[in-house]
């Protein structure tokens, strides 16, 4: 159905004057790839030729946060207007057998650097090892996720996001949709409030990602919305 929906969108009659991007999104790598190799069978290669694509939920959001620095709307650590995004920390630096997390949280929109006491030891970064990392741009998804949460409960940055939405995204349709999280519905809010057609496809009984705060639910409440298929 993602696969179908994407294609009448992207060689609808809009698409003959309007040159924003039709994407398509899911929730993990592995569904991404599938869903684009459905786009690519069925439509060809054409469907998915710049600026149209299909990308991970992560992705949209390190591309607004990029966005967000590289404007001057909130400052990184270190003032980095770019980033390197890892899947996780243990891949990318040093690391060590700690209860300690560092975090970062977004106070007035500028990246600040905190720490908490994890429940377990796990393989983290030293408070050192991580500042010197994004001071070189190099983070993980969870900290993309966490300043961009921060940046839409900041009323006029959520404004500016959905702006920015609307100007680049002609339809956007989101598989798997049910598993989306508090800052996943936050996301989609930023792009119904900007008026972006969204579609959202998927069965609340399906939800797979508890682990991560799906929230179904509030999915639900999504897709009451005008301008949701």
């Amino acid at each position: 159905m993602a696969a179908e929906r994407f294609g009448a969108l992207r060689f609808s009659p809009a698409a003959a004057t309007d040159p924003r991007a039709v994407v398509a999104t899911s929730f993990t790598k592995a569904a991404t790839r599938e869903l684009r190799g459905r786009i690519l069978r069925a439509w060809g290669p054409a469907a998915l030729r710049w600026p149209h694509r299909v990308v991970t939920v992560d992705t949209l959001l390190r591309d607004v946060l990029v966005w967000l620095l590289q404007y001057g709307h909130i400052t990184w650590v270190g003032a980095s207007t770019d980033l390197t995004v890892c899947d996780n920390w243990r891949g990318a630096v040093q690391t060590e057998s700690t209860r300690v997390q560092p975090r970062v949280e977004l106070q007035e929109r500028c990246v600040v650097i905190t720490q908490q006491r994890a429940a377990k030891h796990g393989a983290r970064p030293t408070l050192a090892t991580f500042r010197d990392a994004l001071t070189r741009g190099v983070c993980t998804h969870d900290e993309v996720r966490a300043v961009v949460l921060g940046a839409l409960d900041d009323t006029e940055l959520f404004s500016r996001v959905g702006e920015r939405l609307e100007r680049t995204i002609r339809a956007l349709i989101i598989d798997e949709a049910f598993d989306a999280n508090e800052l996943d519905v936050a996301f989609l809010d930023a792009c119904l409030s900007a008026n972006v057609p969204t579609t959202l496809i998927g069965d609340p009984w399906q939800a797979l990602y508890e682990f991560r705060g799906a929230r179904p639910a509030m999915v639900r409440a999504l897709a009451e919305r005008p301008g949701v298929n």
